[in-house]
């Protein structure tokens, strides 16, 4: 039987959300597994903790800043301080988190591209984790569907109806695109190529699920996540023809010596 699950729970008088708990699992095990992958790129893993220290926050900032400009509430200053009541976007996170992998990466003297490549893959696996919080807080969901069929579809107590459950349809798409993208991390060498291949990946399937959705982020009346999907696509394209070319050229100068 389906049944809309709680929000919440409560420890000693503390509320925990469900939301808020699956990020910061999703944080935590990026930390673990980047810190693994690291060795691939011959980084210590315990500089990624002090990396983590710079990115994560930063990350979380911007992904708040970006949803309170985008939401279509007007908050005060105090509201918009409060993260702890929701409202995070996750196009903000990324380019959050790409700006503290860039300062990370000169404060420790790192490749930028290297770090990307190894930090990105996780991201998409936290990204896929986060998605069953849009679940727990009833948001991220499509158009009216006729019966019900969970997962696939998802009932939103706010209008009594089943809806097309989008953050079902990313999840998936998420955790494929993860898979994907650690197993290039062991396989695949061009510098920037795992970087290329995430922008691409989840800028299209972004851009095919915001036209779903009926709770989008609106800037100037328009559907910003779909904005800066096509911009994630073209960003990716140009990593990874930048990547190839690099590879292609390493090669050339090599066979000439």
């Amino acid at each position: 039987m389906y049944t809309i699950p709680p929000e919440s729970f409560s420890i000693f008088g503390l509320e925990i959300r469900f939301y808020g708990l699956l990020i910061s699992f999703a944080i935590l095990l990026g930390v673990i597994l980047v810190s693994f992958f690291a060795k691939k790129k011959g980084i210590k893993g315990s500089d990624m903790i002090d990396v983590a220290l710079i990115v994560v926050p930063i990350a979380i900032i911007c992904a708040r800043i970006l949803y309170v400009l985008t939401s279509g509430h007007k908050y005060t200053f105090v509201e918009a301080l409060k993260i702890w009541n929701g409202g995070l976007s996750i196009y903000g996170a990324v380019m959050g988190g790409a700006l503290g992998t860039f300062i990370a990466a000169k404060v420790k003297k790192l490749n930028f591209l290297d770090l990307a490549d190894i930090i990105l893959p996780v991201v998409l696996l936290g990204q896929a984790i986060g998605r069953w919080g849009n679940f727990f807080n009833q948001e991220a969901y499509g158009p009216v569907v006729a019966g019900g069929n969970f997962p696939f579809s998802v009932f939103i107590e706010a209008d009594g109806q089943w809806h097309m459950a989008c953050f079902f349809w990313e999840f998936i798409f998420d955790l494929i695109g993860a898979a994907g993208l650690i197993t290039m991390v062991y396989l695949v060498k061009p510098q920037g190529f795992v970087t290329g291949a995430y922008f691409t990946w989840y800028g299209i399937v972004r851009a095919i699920i915001e036209p779903f959705r009926q709770d989008p982020l609106v800037l100037g009346g328009a559907k910003l996540s779909f904005i800066l999907s096509i911009c994630a696509i073209i960003i990716g394209v140009g990593i990874l023809t930048y990547s190839i070319i690099k590879l292609l050229k390493n090669r050339k100068e090599k066979n000439n010596v």
